[in-house]
């Protein structure tokens, strides 16, 4: 890290390489040609070495205003009035998308023969675990909480097509105060109730080997 410090202010590219198992990312603090000089040496490299070829559709050089993704999250800075450009691991558009087709295919007609107790012990896991996976991200409890709108939504959906000819006050009834989280309503069966992924305690990826950068810094002290 410090060799990487005394290169960036002696002006040369810095590199910094992130992998996990086969995927990995190159980070680059220098200049498009300079990105594109060291994804051609290592396109080489790799091809010599070890016969490899890198993927076409992942072999793209990105700026990191527009972002990338890397691991299921997209990454970028983006500017700030008050900090400047600070680095955003964010949940991917396709990958909210994804999820809300995931829960549409749960919640479809072929299901209704399925008791509600049956639907939620199969859709509960999912969200359990895809909250789960998220909650680190920028924005995540706006996002989060949306989803639970959308998932409360589609079951709605759901019973109405189980149960035509019950009336609107019938399937209201069918949403009971929730034992995990008290004062707030969740379609409910017997000992299952829907998984409120808004209710998750988030926190943004903590970066402890970075020092406090200058642009977060206001009078001397960290800007809350």
């Amino acid at each position: 890290m410090s060799a990487r410090s005394t290169d960036r202010k002696a002006g040369p590219p810095v590199y910094f390489p992130v992998r996990y198992a086969d995927d990995f990312i190159i980070l680059v603090s220098g200049s498009q040609e300079d990105a594109r000089k060291e994804k051609e040496a290592l396109e080489t490299y790799l091809k010599q070495t070890a016969k490899l070829i890198l993927s076409p559709k992942k072999k793209k050089i990105r700026s990191l205003k527009e972002g990338f993704n890397f691991l299921g999250h997209h990454v970028r800075m983006k500017w700030d009035e008050r900090y400047g450009w600070p680095p955003r691991v964010e949940i991917p558009k396709t990958k909210i998308k994804d999820l809300r087709h995931r829960v549409k295919q749960i919640n479809k007609r072929a299901t209704t023969t399925w008791s509600l107790s049956q639907l939620l012990r199969n859709m509960n896991p999912i969200l359990r675990g895809w909250g789960n996976f998220y909650r680190f991200c920028t924005g995540a409890k706006a996002i989060l909480s949306s989803l639970d709108w959308y998932v409360r939504d589609r079951i709605w959906r759901w019973l109405e097509k189980k149960n035509p000819k019950s009336g609107r006050r019938q399937l209201i009834a069918r949403r009971k105060a929730s034992l995990n989280h008290p004062g707030c309503k969740v379609w409910k069966d017997g000992g299952e109730e829907q998984y409120l992924m808004g209710y998750l305690p988030v926190m943004r990826y903590r970066r402890g080997w970075m020092k406090t950068p200058v642009f977060v810094m206001t009078s001397g002290e960290p800007d809350a």
